[in-house]
């Protein structure tokens, strides 16, 4: 028994081995890179109904991908963003899944790389209307995205441009209003951003 045991040990681990050095045979530059991590700045442009009560903005956010193949990734983006329309402020954050279609470069090979994706997930924060007369302690609703753009790659770093069109139908809590207590909120608009970060 304890043969068989040290025998099946012995030829599990032989098995991975040389599985293992079979995948290592192509150098680390014939392949994609598989992760990378970034961030982004970018201005707001609102385009809904409530745009004349929300304003436009700016904010940043964080970008990191997942390369399951050269044309196809995964994502997640977290964000922040500040609207302003005369005295009324809002501020939101976001974060959100993405599906990613692109044209990858290889691991070490400088190049352009043209992407487009699919995000949803979820938008948050607080802000006041209509002049000041009335406050939203809570937002909460969910956000879809579609964006397109251009990087860069260059060594293990990467730059880029874009712009994404925001949908995000939410419900804001009226502070201290016991008529109408919650407020459908429409936070639809284009974000145009630089980018910048790197690859592993």
């Amino acid at each position: 028994m304890i043969d068989e045991a040290y025998n099946f040990i012995y030829n599990f681990f032989s098995i991975i081995i040389s599985i293992n050095a079979y995948g290592n045979t192509d150098t680390k530059s014939d392949k994609i890179s598989t992760f990378s991590i970034g961030a982004a700045g970018y201005g707001y442009i609102g385009f809904s109904l409530d745009s004349d009560l929300i304003g436009n903005g700016g904010g940043a956010a964080l970008n990191i991908k997942y390369n399951i193949h050269k044309d196809f990734a995964l994502g997640l983006q977290g964000g922040f963003t500040s609207y302003r329309e005369n005295i009324n402020h809002t501020l939101s954050g976001d974060f959100k899944a993405l599906v990613i279609l692109q044209r990858e470069t290889l691991r070490n090979n400088n190049g352009f790389v043209p992407w487009a994706s699919l995000g949803l997930g979820a938008l948050w924060g607080s802000g006041n209307y209509n002049n000041g007369t009335m406050k939203f302690h809570d937002i909460f609703g969910f956000q879809t995205s579609l964006s397109l753009g251009l990087r860069y790659n260059y060594k293990h770093a990467y730059f880029g441009m874009g712009a994404d069109f925001i949908y995000s139908p939410a419900i804001g809590k009226v502070q201290a209003d016991v008529i109408y207590p919650n407020q459908d909120i429409f936070f639809i608009g284009s974000n145009i951003f630089l980018e910048t970060g790197f690859r592993f």
